[in-house]
């Protein structure tokens, strides 16, 4: 659930990142969200975002607001599996490369500080960061995207995440974003 809520949190609109890799001065990777929503051959899970709004606030600055809904309880039998493609562009999907999935407990980890994730935890409205997570309806108003700094390869991305509590699929959210590098004006 968290993993889910960071994959919104961290590319849901434009923002800039500089890129330690880019070899130019004054270069940096602008982000642009593409596409962010529920999997289109799994629309209605038992954990979903729904109501999103995004608001611009500044040159590159958003704030999300929207609720998280959760049927099920989510205990230490919930695992989020995460897998990345990325494509040379929006267009050319013929040509992309997945990486392996990653798989992550997340009662395991979900009330710890300093992670992508803590603001949105300390976000939600009437939610305690502990497992069981018990079924409601969670709230978040006005948060500020976390985008962490860090090397970038331009390209297409899509970001898939898949919740399962054993072997059911209890929730699928998939986002696009494009990277690319722009030169700063500034320099």
């Amino acid at each position: 659930m968290a993993w889910y809520l960071v994959c919104l949190i961290s590319i849901v609109a434009v923002a800039q990142v500089d890129s330690t890799e880019l070899p130019h001065q004054g270069t940096n990777m602008a982000i642009k969200f593409e596409k962010l929503g529920s999997c289109e051959n799994f629309p209605n899970g038992d954990i979903k975002l729904s109501n999103i709004s995004t608001q611009q606030i500044g040159r590159n600055q958003v704030v999300v607001s929207g609720q998280l809904d959760v049927k099920v309880p989510v205990d230490e039998k919930f695992k989020l599996q995460e897998i990345l493609t990325r494509c040379n562009s929006k267009f050319e999907r013929g040509n992309c490369e997945e990486f392996p999935p990653s798989i992550f407990d997340l009662c395991e980890h979900l009330a710890e500080e300093d992670k992508v994730w803590s603001g949105l935890v300390h976000h939600l409205e009437n939610f305690t960061p502990k497992c069981p997570v018990p079924p409601g309806s969670y709230a978040f108003h006005n948060l500020k995207p976390i985008i962490v700094s860090a090397p970038l390869l331009p390209g297409y991305w899509i970001a898939k995440y898949e919740g399962f509590i054993g072997k059911d699929r209890v929730m699928c959210f998939q986002n696009e974003m494009s990277f690319n590098r722009q030169k700063d004006k500034s320099v």
